[in-house]
């Protein structure tokens, strides 16, 4: 299956989580055998500035007309004209308690993500995190 895994690379590799988190989950999903493409937003470095031995050799800048079977948005999400055409599943992996990060976000305004579940299939997020969180992510 070909699989397409959102992903940025700024700054350090050691100056946030979502990057390694993305890696790790292309590099899982390409052990169990699927063809993994690491996809970065047109104008974004194409890797961090350091550890520069680790550069995979699957890193492709996004093109909507590129086409997966699978598409993990785990570090920014596509826009949802874009999810309709590129592959016919599209996840989105939410990694945080949902329900405090969206409250915090309300009132610390630093992120200015929105999230959109336009032309979604399913979203993703770890088993840990409480019901509230689920039901939220499901509502």
């Amino acid at each position: 299956m070909r699989v397409g895994v959102t992903v940025r690379f700024q700054n350090s590799y050691f100056s946030g989580t979502l990057p390694q988190m993305g890696l790790a989950i292309g590099k899982a999903l390409g052990t169990a055998g699927h063809e993994v493409t690491y996809l970065y937003p047109k104008d974004d470095p194409s890797w961090f500035i350091d550890v520069l031995s680790s550069k995979p050799s699957n890193l492709r800048v996004f093109s909507p007309e590129q086409r997966y079977d699978l598409v993990v948005e785990a570090v920014w999400s596509l826009k949802a004209e874009d999810r309709a055409t590129v592959a016919p599943h599209i996840v989105l992996l939410v990694p945080y308690p949902a329900t405090f990060y969206d409250m915090e976000s309300s009132v610390y305004q630093w992120n200015p993500t929105v999230r959109n579940v336009e032309n979604l299939k399913a979203i993703w997020t770890y088993d840990h995190f409480d019901k509230q969180d689920r039901r939220y992510l499901n509502f």
